[in-house]
């Protein structure tokens, strides 16, 4: 049987510009939970995980 994508993504990537230049708060990654699957999304203050968890619920658009 195969499985079954629950999330899948390809090269996502968020950018905000500062004034001090381009912040890459996510920069193209690349992701895959399958049906039943659990995981764990760690990492330091600031490393991007809020923006990742809005970018695949859909509140916040993707930079191109």
């Amino acid at each position: 049987m195969t499985p079954t994508h629950a999330l899948y993504t390809r090269d996502l990537s968020k950018y905000y510009q500062t004034p001090r230049g381009v912040l890459k708060a996510v920069n193209h990654v690349d992701l895959e939970v399958q049906e039943g699957e659990f995981i764990v999304i760690m990492g330091p203050s600031g490393s991007g995980k809020s923006t990742l968890l809005a970018l695949v619920g859909g509140l916040v658009r993707p930079s191109v």
